[in-house]
């Protein structure tokens, strides 16, 4: 595993009722370049059949500067909202669809994505706290245990305290401020990647750019368990103008 990593981290809001590289410049702007012109011009034969030699010339000049830098991004949706409903789960109006994409040289190996909260008790928090329904308070917060992802349908559970998390090489289990996660992917880069040409149209087939280069789509659904089993229930109350609001992360590391 490499010491060095890239790392991509972007944040999504969850309502209830996805490195950027900077890229060097010798210098911005123009420049002016003047000569004095002093001697009388000199008529050119057209076509010249000798050696002209010019009495007055200046030459400008400017830097040509290319980068190929190594880069890791993740695209998600800004906002994924719910509807809240007693007894049942309640889905997110639309995925959270996480696409990440790279260009990395190829002593890296994997890259990891995962979804998680910095605070699993309070991942959702209602705009008016507290239990007096009668003045419209909402009751308390929704943790992450309530909330529930899986993969297109497969390996549905609640963002697991990252203790109890179960790929134990995820590197996010060992970062601070992470208190809860949902691993979605390991990208292993040698088998679902491409190093050198081929795949990528603007590189010739049989070449070798001497990269990987790819991008990985994961479609994570949510949903907000309001069941009677759920830690939500009795705890929450309706409102007609407020709504619990946090941020879910989602962060791809490359090693």
């Amino acid at each position: 595993m490499k010491i060095r990593n890239l790392l991509a981290v972007a944040g999504i809001a969850l309502l209830c009722t996805s490195v950027s590289f900077g890229q060097a410049a010798w210098a911005d702007g123009n420049t002016i370049t003047t000569t004095a012109c002093t001697q009388p011009g000199a008529s050119l034969t057209a076509p010249a059949t000798t050696a002209q030699t010019a009495t007055c010339m200046v030459d400008g000049q400017t830097l040509l500067v290319a980068n190929f830098s190594e880069s890791l991004s993740i695209q998600v949706p800004n906002e994924i909202s719910f509807n809240l409903i007693p007894n049942q789960l309640n889905p997110g109006n639309k995925p959270l669809t996480a696409i990440t994409s790279w260009v990395l040289d190829p002593t890296y190996s994997e890259i990891w994505v995962d979804a998680y909260f910095k605070d699993a008790t309070n991942s959702m928090l209602p705009s008016f706290p507290g239990t007096d329904t009668a003045n419209g308070q909402m009751g308390g917060p929704i943790g992450s245990d309530a909330i529930l992802a899986d993969l297109a349908g497969s390996n549905r559970h609640a963002f697991l305290p990252v203790g109890s998390a179960t790929v134990l090489l995820d590197p996010i289990l060992y970062e601070p401020n992470i208190a809860s996660v949902y691993q979605i992917k390991n990208i292993q880069l040698a088998g679902t990647t491409t190093l050198g040409g081929g795949a990528n149209p603007a590189i010739l087939p049989g070449t070798a750019s001497n990269d990987y280069y790819g991008q990985d789509t994961e479609v994570v659904n949510l949903n907000i368990d309001f069941t009677p089993t759920s830690s939500l229930y009795g705890t929450i109350y309706p409102s007609n103008s407020g709504n619990w609001q946090g941020l879910v992360y989602v962060r791809a590391q490359a090693y």
